[in-house]
């Protein structure tokens, strides 16, 4: 009996680093405003493409946009103490993402992480220091056993609200490895685009609902994502 041969579609790449996504797309998936995320890639980049040749962004620069907004937004973290944080794992660990394989933590003034069983004040490239840990937003990413990002959830309606946004369910989901990373509802992984495209086309929520046998508000839920994009 023959076994069953298996097709590599990504050419021996790791799918999360593909270039795929739209710089709008990103900035709609992370929650950070085009013009802030275009500063970040193309002004002056500390959030470096996949292909330099190319204008798409790779599921990995999704995660680090979402994950930079919150060090800026929720924390207050200003860029100057950013880029060496970064800068820091790159050069003495080669570390490709490091905002991604390492337990960044913030006290509000400073980035640390846990290195060699001490905590590091990456900020200040390598100074050990305690700080005061807050990341609930990471909750959204769901990790793999290697430390890099797997999944991820994109806030909805709670996105700006720090008290609510650990508690929204993740309903619309990103998988790289799924419908090519495309926005999906999760439970059933069709593409929220084709759902906004069947509710376009005259189909009601309660209809769409019964059709893939979910809930009518998982429904409002992709619809609602893709209206961000509007």
């Amino acid at each position: 009996m023959m076994s069953a041969e298996v097709i590599d579609i990504y050419g021996g790449r790791d799918p999360r680093d593909i270039p795929n996504y739209t710089l709008p797309e990103v900035a709609r998936l992370a929650g950070v405003p085009k013009g802030t995320l275009k500063y970040w890639v193309k002004t002056r980049p500390v959030i470096l493409k996949p292909d330099p040749e190319s204008s798409l962004l790779s599921f990995n620069n999704v995660l680090e946009a979402y994950v930079l907004g919150l060090l800026r937004r929720e924390h207050g973290i200003p860029l100057r103490k950013i880029r060496p944080a970064i800068k820091h794992f790159q050069e003495e660990y080669g570390i490709a993402h490091p905002l991604l394989e390492q337990d960044f933590e913030t006290n509000g003034t400073y980035l640390f992480t846990r290195h060699g069983g001490e905590i590091i004040n990456a900020s200040r490239r390598g100074q050990i220091a305690i700080p005061d840990f807050v990341e609930i937003y990471l909750e959204r990413v769901e990790w793999d056993k290697e430390g890099g990002g797997r999944r991820y959830f994109p806030l909805l309606r709670s996105r700006f609200n720090a008290e609510v946004a650990p508690q929204e369910p993740k309903v619309v989901m990103v998988d790289p490895r799924v419908s090519f990373g495309k926005p999906i509802l999760r439970e059933i992984g069709v593409p929220t685009a084709v759902i906004l495209s069947r509710w376009k086309g005259g189909d009601t929520i309660k209809e769409l609902a019964e059709d893939y046998g979910r809930s009518e508000s998982e429904i409002e839920d992709a619809l609602y994502y893709e209206s961000l994009a509007a």
